[in-house]
């Protein structure tokens, strides 16, 4: 029995159906992929459920209800994706297959369907399902999210994660289009399954006998706050739980609100990992060249000069100065992008690698990298700004200042506040209707006013950030950060120790461009030079 546990321990997986089901998989990573369809079949025929002494075939009633691996692996496939919990001891303690597709009959829109959740019996009421469906149903402008289930929770967190009502009539509505999709990918769905819909019920007879002794107790407990509306079910059925995106949207919670705030951290780290900074479409790293030249100059920098590089990314000012002979400390949270990054330079000899030295560490502590003192430091685009919590972008600053050679310098940029349009008011329910965008995995251009929600009593910005290319399963990650005004940032170097010299407003690859020191609306960026 687990007495005690860290939610904030708890890890999430989730990979393509169709990885488990490829023929031309090398042995050790079908290896991988059998264990995961084992330990999610223990999982299961462990702690599902029982069958109910309804059951029409004696004996088995009351009996654990039981999946094997292959049974599993049916399930899965081109448009499913299977999301895993673990605990800190990487033990399994839940898991959902969710099928995730484009319908024809919706204009080709998405709808996101839970097939399939399990948590194990002593990690529940803790919120383990309950995240695991908000990461199914995460996606914003899907049409539709729909579940079938027995249990009045799974209904809750369906209504809880997309901030709509299960309504039967809208239901029953769709019902052709959702029993359609239901029969070309649910083993249990076929033309003759029997529905009843109408304004009062939504239910579906799946034939499917697990023992529900514990629903009226949790049907009790659901109902204290919020009415419910699909009705009773008998064994054998479940409930038909859809939300549409055309819906009226219901208020956010102050929990859920808070919720937000609280995993915002973890999500700005998320998007910096899914961001593809390979693209030629992330024109703003194509400056790289002028950039390093700008900082040799304005840091008076020698061959076998020792600097700090704050929030490296891909180390891409790190190796252009590393080709002027400057040795380079690059800290960053994520080892994935500067790797990447070294691998595309490594046929080209001009670069020195062992004038760069990477270091995996948070930039508000630096614990890697004792006391020691450089002649520069530079922490570039938007490092200082990540955390909505100015009293943590605060401790970057000071770390940049007790990093410092006296006499040293450094080079800072940050988000410019003033290319934002005032907003007169602030509202948390806004964000639930919020445009949602590809920005970050494209571009880079976190500027377009469309997709923004801006607080403007804390200068923090919101936006939701979708991740849809590459091997990972897609995700939707709300994503916070803090910009400045030129003469806050300027205040904030100087309360840390730092002098000054200049600060002005930029575009990235027009450091230099004097014009735009009054041009506050269009520059991005605010460049700020300061020394020890």
């Amino acid at each position: 029995m687990i007495m005690d546990m860290n939610i904030n321990k708890v890890r999430y997986e989730s990979y393509f159906g169709n990885q488990f089901t490829k023929n031309d998989l090398l042995p050790e990573v079908r290896d991988e992929y059998d264990l995961v369809l084992q330990e999610c079949s223990k999982l299961y025929s462990e702690h599902y459920g029982k069958w109910s002494n309804a059951d029409n075939i004696l004996e088995r009633r009351g009996k654990p209800i039981k999946l094997s691996p292959n049974r599993l692996k049916k399930w899965l496939g081109n448009d499913t994706i299977v999301y895993l919990a673990r605990n800190d001891n990487h033990l399994l303690i839940g898991y959902a297959i969710a099928l995730r597709t484009k319908v024809k009959c919706y204009d080709n829109k998405v709808v996101s369907w839970v097939m399939q959740l399990v948590v194990h019996k002593d990690y529940r009421n803790k919120s383990i399902a309950k995240t695991l469906l908000k990461k199914i149903w995460q996606f914003s402008n899907d049409y539709a999210w729909g579940i079938i289930s027995a249990n009045p929770y799974a209904i809750r967190a369906l209504e809880s994660a997309t901030h709509r009502r299960c309504d039967s009539l809208r239901i029953k509505k769709n019902i052709k289009k959702i029993l359609s999709l239901g029969c070309e990918h649910l083993p249990y769905i076929d033309e003759t399954t029997e529905t009843i819909l109408d304004e009062n019920e939504s239910k579906i007879n799946t034939r499917f006998f697990v023992d529900h002794s514990d629903v009226p107790a949790m049907r009790e407990n659901v109902t204290k706050q919020k009415s419910w509306l699909l009705g009773d079910i008998e064994e054998g059925w479940e409930w038909l739980a859809f939300t549409f995106h055309d819906q009226p949207l219901t208020k956010m919670s102050e929990s859920e609100w808070e919720q937000i705030l609280r995993s915002s951290d973890n999500s700005v780290k998320d998007a910096y990992r899914r961001m593809d900074l390979s693209s030629e479409s992330q024109t703003w790293m194509k400056y790289t060249d002028k950039e390093a030249d700008f900082i040799m100059k304005e840091c008076r920098l020698q061959k076998n000069d020792e600097i700090l590089d704050l929030g490296c990314g891909t180390g891409r000012h790190a190796f252009g100065l590393a080709e002027k002979g400057i040795h380079v400390f690059a800290v960053d949270y994520l080892e994935k992008h500067f790797y990447d990054y070294q691998n595309s330079l490594s046929n080209k000899s001009k670069y020195d690698f062992n004038h760069v030295k990477f270091i995996c560490d948070d930039v508000r502590t630096l614990a890697s990298l004792s006391n020691k003192k450089f002649k520069a430091v530079i922490c570039l685009y938007d490092v200082i700004g990540s955390y909505a919590d100015n009293e943590e972008n605060k401790k970057i600053l000071r770390q940049i200042s007790e990093r410092l050679e006296p006499g040293g310098y450094a080079v800072i940029s940050v988000m410019n506040y003033e290319t934002i349009n005032q907003a007169d008011h602030f509202s948390a329910d806004e964000l639930l209707s919020l445009t949602p965008s590809n920005t970050m995995e494209t571009t880079g251009n976190v500027f377009d006013s469309k997709h923004l929600l801006v607080n403007s009593t804390t200068q923090v910005v919101y936006r939701k950030e979708q991740f849809e290319r590459g091997n990972l399963p897609p995700v939707e990650l709300i994503v916070r950060d803090r910009r400045f005004r030129k003469n806050e940032i300027e205040q904030m170097c100087r309360e840390v120790g730092l002098e000054v010299e200049f600060s002005r407003y930029a575009r990235a690859g027009n450091w230099n461009d004097m014009p735009l020191i009054n041009d506050q609306k269009n520059a991005k960026e605010i460049l700020v030079k300061c020394r020890k």
